[in-house]
């Protein structure tokens, strides 16, 4: 390459910004005019991501913290190490529920009423209030905590037969 192409590479380049945090530099740091950036706009040809329900981020988070609870429940020796994050885990799973008692989004297209809804809701939070309960005894076995977090999955699964029977 001669020295011309060389500076008309360099000259090229000084165009194209560098960005550090919040501030936009060019490559070289000599004066230049003053130059206005302007944004680009990248289209696709991808549909839009639809924004999930308030009642669906509320499930995304009980099946969270569902799979956080059942890897803490997989055997005894990871029952004995995660059981202060396990007693956290039971209680999110009751905050978790009493956020989406009052939504109306899963009965809104199913030939069910309000009371039923709510029927399930509290069947489910009186479940995962008594492994929350459990939970914070100290003498609570492995063998303990597995039966009665198998009850709290039992009442999921029965809320999930009633409100979303495709899913069976």
């Amino acid at each position: 390459m001669d020295r011309r192409s060389l500076v008309l590479i360099a000259a090229l380049l000084s165009l194209v910004p560098l960005t550090f945090g919040a501030a936009t530099l060019p490559y070289f740091s000599a004066p230049r005019p003053y130059v206005v950036m302007a944004p680009v706009t990248v289209r696709t040809l991808a549909p839009p991501v639809p924004t999930p329900m308030p009642l669906e981020r509320s499930m995304a988070k009980m099946d969270a913290t569902n799979q956080a609870i059942q890897r803490i429940l997989r055997n005894a020796a990871t029952f004995g190490a995660g059981r202060d994050q396990l007693n956290q885990l039971a209680w999110e799973l009751t905050d978790q529920n009493t956020s989406i008692r009052d939504e109306t989004q899963a009965i809104a297209d199913r030939d069910r009423t309000r009371e039923e809804w709510t029927d399930e809701v509290d069947a489910f939070d009186e479940e995962a209030q008594r492994f929350s309960r459990l939970m914070l005894q100290p003498d609570t076995t492995y063998e303990g905590a597995q039966a009665a977090y198998k009850q709290v999955t039992a009442r999921c699964t029965a809320c999930h037969v009633v409100f979303h029977p495709a899913e069976k």
